[in-house]
């Protein structure tokens, strides 16, 4: 079931490539219609890849600007730790 459900997807995904190329490449009417009517047939796709191209766009400028932070320096960690105190403890006892 499941080959036949990829060979199905696989058929579905060509048709939309063949409608698509037929429709950019259909020189009788101006690109101005064509791109509409990629838009009103295929809107949701198209709408898709817009999107992802924006997000793209918009992570590598978040990681490529410098963030305004500052940094602080970290905190001394305390010298005296349980170690510290239990050895103190024995040889005061010893």
């Amino acid at each position: 079931m499941e080959i036949h459900a990829r060979k199905r997807y696989n058929e579905v995904m060509q048709n939309q490539f063949k409608k698509i190329n037929a429709i950019m490449n259909d020189k009788t009417k101006p690109i101005s219609e064509r791109l509409r009517e990629l838009f009103r047939r295929d809107g949701l796709t198209i709408g898709a890849l817009i999107t992802t191209v924006g997000m793209i766009i918009s992570t590598v400028f978040l990681a490529v600007m410098p963030t305004t932070t500052t940094t602080d320096t970290p905190l001394q960690p305390n010298k005296k730790t349980f170690a510290d105190k239990v050895k103190k403890t024995v040889s005061q006892n010893s």
